[in-house]
């Protein structure tokens, strides 16, 4: 069979896990969240949902059921000023819609890693390129601001947070959005989800080995810009809260070798 984007790393073990048969799944889930008080239920709605609809959310995009159409487009305008492809807009590996206390719909947002080089990847700033066009200038800014924004609103440096597009941009935009959604009433559980033991990719570089170990590599890499003081509990956002969560789960299987991948994701 040919190899494809779904057949290694993170990538591979999110679709293995939705692909867990709906209780399995829902029930690890909800495991994840137990601190957070989400519950996500068969009627909830998720992407990617499997290899057959691999695609994962958008939410500045029409994504219903995860959020109505015109929030989306609040996250659009917000997160970029000029619209044209390929315009970075972060997609999430895994988007969930859940109930919190009080029956309030909200989402459990996560990103997956299963191996070291994936966080130190994600060490760097966002990059404008060598001859960035006006568009691409401008939205370099916007991106720039919206995270900003939410730093600032968070507490910034008095607090120990400096979330920015210029390092670690991919936690940094996960928290900035984290942020915007629950400023907007939507309640979010943010995710670092470590997948453990796939030994499949150790010629990429070392895997997860086990909880403590992923606990390690994620507050390690984020202590200069978010502090493990404000990871499991809630952070109240105005209308709504978000919680950071790192958790981990089992992998279904190791990735296959290297002469058999296409991609490691």
């Amino acid at each position: 069979m040919k190899k494809n984007n779904t057949d290694a790393g993170s990538r591979m073990h999110v679709l293995d896990w939705v692909e867990s048969h709906g209780r399995s799944f829902l029930s690890s889930l909800n495991e994840l969240l137990l601190l957070s008080g989400a519950v996500a239920g068969p009627k909830d709605f998720w992407m990617p949902q499997g290899r057959a609809r691999p695609d994962e959310a958008l939410l500045t995009k029409p994504c219903g059921p995860l959020l109505m159409a015109s929030l989306s487009k609040t996250l659009h305008m917000w997160w970029l000023a000029v619209y044209r492809p390929p315009a970075n807009e972060p997609n999430w590996d895994l988007a969930a819609t859940v109930l919190f206390p009080g029956s309030k719909k909200g989402l459990v947002l996560a990103e997956a890693k299963a191996h070291e080089q994936e966080l130190r990847r994600e060490a760097k700033g966002k990059s404008l390129g060598t001859e960035p066009s006006n568009g691409s200038r401008r939205n370099h800014e916007r991106i720039g601001k919206a995270i900003g924004e939410a730093r600032d609103a968070l507490g910034g440096s008095a607090k120990g947070i400096n979330i920015s597009h210029r390092s670690h941009y991919q936690f940094s935009n996960r928290i900035a959005f984290a942020w915007k959604l629950a400023t907007e009433g939507v309640p979010v559980v943010l995710i670092y989800l470590g997948f453990i033991g796939d030994e499949g990719i150790t010629d990429q570089s070392p895997c997860i080995r086990d909880d403590a170990h992923w606990h390690g590599l994620m507050t390690q890499h984020i202590k200069d810009i978010y502090p493990a003081s404000l990871l499991e509990q809630e952070i109240p956002c105005g209308k709504a809260s978000m919680c950071v969560l790192i958790r981990s789960l089992k992998s279904f299987r190791s990735s296959p070798p290297k002469a058999e991948r296409k991609q490691l994701i």
